[in-house]
Parts: structure tokens; sequence; C-alpha cells
């Protein structure tokens, strides 16, 4: 047999092998599925999480996670919801993609869970799931980032009847804007004028009169 066909029976060999064990992966995967499915509806979510583990399908498995993550926070177990997130799906986008239609997965489970975490108030925690515009929290491009960050916070806190705290926490992160937006010498920082510390503090604290009319 020449050396030509040797190394085309050798490539077919070689394709025949991923093929099948391609074919095997998918069969494990929807296995995995279909147990996780049914762990969650006996309510055996330890189970349902080892489950998400076996799964390949990285669509599957994304899907699977974010059911588990509402399944948790409807228990009232951010910490579990958490773990799935940061742990079972450990290959997630950075917050600099997570408001990208793109990234559905990223995006959902991270409203779901700073959602959750500033309704409950551990509002540090929240802010770990919003998006950024880059990943460096000190670009002047994240100045909207954290002002949507801090308006969800306030409305929280008035909500809860609790107008002096929202004060305190508004004057706590003005630094931020003052020295990254008032200060700044980039090219953008025309862009973000509307993010300087005073127009900061003047929106939010409006908004904080206007909460006791509710």
């Amino acid at each position: 047999m020449s050396t030509k066909k040797i190394i085309i029976y050798a490539v077919l060999a070689l394709l025949g092998i991923a093929f099948i064990g391609n074919v095997i992966c998918t069969a494990c995967s929807s296995s995995a599925v279909k147990q996780f499915k049914k762990a969650l509806e006996d309510g055996n979510l330890t189970e349902a999480s080892k489950c998400i583990e076996q799964i390949d399908d990285s669509s599957d498995k994304k899907r699977c996670a974010l059911r588990l993550i509402r399944v948790y926070l409807e228990l009232d177990n951010p910490k579990q919801a958490i773990y799935v997130y940061e742990v079972l799906t450990p290959y997630h986008k950075g917050r600099d993609d997570i408001s990208y239609s793109l990234y559905p997965y990223e995006r959902d489970a991270c409203k779901l869970l700073r959602d959750y975490l500033v309704k409950h108030g551990d509002y540090e925690t929240a802010w770990n799931y919003y998006p950024l515009k880059a990943l460096d929290e000190n670009y002047i491009g994240n100045a909207p980032c954290l002002y949507d960050y801090m308006n969800d916070v306030v409305v929280d806190m008035c909500a809860a009847g609790r107008q002096d705290e929202a004060s305190q926490f508004v004057r706590s992160k003005l630094s931020w804007f003052a020295t990254y937006v008032d200060a700044s010498s980039s090219q953008y920082a025309d862009e973000y004028a509307a993010f300087q510390s005073n127009q900061v503090r003047e929106r939010l604290e409006q908004l904080i009169d206007e909460s006791y009319n509710y």
C-alpha cells in the first residue's frame, strides 16, 4: 500500500473517531439535560447542580444554569445562585460584555443577580453584576454604569424610607466622579460631562428629595 493511501486511511479513521466521539458527547449532554430537568422538578437542587457540570454543550449548560439561578433566587438563596454563575459557568463573559445581546446568558443572569441583591440590600455585591464599558473600573467610560448603580441603590433606599442613608451613600461615591471625570484629561472627557460630580450629586439629591412625596 502506498504512503499516500495510508495517510488517507489514517485521516478518514481519525475523522470517524472524532465523529463517533461527538455523537457520544452529544448523547451524554442530552442525557444530563434530562437528568437536570428531572432533578429540578423533584426539587433536588444539589443534584441539578451536579447535572450542569456534566452538560458539555455550552448552550444547554447556560440555559440550565439560568433556570437554576432563577430558582435559587426565588428561594432566597443568592449565595448558591452566585455559585452557579461564578463556579458552574466560569467561562462566562466579563462585565464589559454582559450588556450585549450577543451574550443573553450573561446579560440575563447578571440582571437577575443584581436586581435581587439590590432589593435585599446587598449593594456591595450587587455592583459586581452591573455592566461596565471597560474592565478597568476607573475608566471614565464607566461613569454611566456607576451612576445607574447608584440610582438603583438610592431608589431602593428611599422606597424603604432610608433617605438619610441614601444621601450618605451618594456622598461616599462622589469622589470617584471627582477623580475620574472632573479631573480627567481624557479625550472623551466632554462626552461624559453630564457625569461630573456636581451634576451627579444634584440629580441624585433631587431623586431623594422627590421620594418624600411618594
